[in-house]
């Protein structure tokens, strides 16, 4: 799985934690508990800010979207790991900015 974040404009922004997420994007092949856990992402980050990504737990996870699929309880522990390094990107990204 592979996420992307996108924030908003740094302007004026004096440090990376205030910075909001406008969009957050993902992309994963076939499996529907991966999308579906995905999606969750997107859907819950979205608007917030950068903290609140690397703050979110695979408990806050299961807690959401429930129980996964047999064979499939991996996946909200792929989307958080993908999910961290996307945020570690998107800050090495607008600290350079700053």
């Amino acid at each position: 799985m592979a996420v992307v974040i996108d924030v908003e404009d740094v302007s004026g922004v004096l440090n990376a934690e205030d910075i909001n997420i406008i969009a957050l994007h993902f992309q994963t092949y076939g499996c529907p508990a991966a999308r579906a856990c995905g999606e969750f992402v997107s859907d819950y980050l979205t608007g917030k800010p950068l903290s609140a990504a690397i703050h979110l737990s695979e408990e806050d996870f299961l807690r959401e979207i429930g129980r996964m699929p047999l064979g499939r309880e991996h996946c909200p522990g792929m989307t958080i790991r993908a999910l961290r390094l996307a945020v570690a990107s998107a800050r090495a990204n607008e600290e350079d900015s700053l």
